[in-house]
């Protein structure tokens, strides 16, 4: 494969965890594109962490090899809404 890819959190996420699939399939491609919406997730998840220092040095590394894009205003509200209504439990 080649060309360009969209990726969200969870492909970060098995990036970061050395998911050999995840590998494969990056190491084809041109280029790497990554929401802002994600990156807000990566870092929410990464300052919870055990090892909020060590996460949060690997993101900003994959930002050095990748393009981050903005999204809509509506697009940040809909996101807020959402993760209020599951960090509240109200989605349980």
């Amino acid at each position: 494969m080649s060309g360009s890819v969209l990726l969200d959190t969870n492909i970060v996420i098995g990036l970061f965890a050395v998911d050999s699939s995840v590998l494969s399939h990056l190491s084809k491609t041109d280029s790497i594109f990554i929401p802002s919406i994600v990156l807000g997730e990566l870092y929410f998840g990464a300052y919870k962490s055990a090892r909020p220092d060590d996460d949060v040095r690997r993101i900003n590394e994959l930002l050095l090899t990748s393009t981050s894009f903005p999204v809509t205003r509506q697009q940040r509200r809909i996101t807020a809404r959402s993760k209020r209504f599951c960090v509240s439990g109200a989605g349980r």
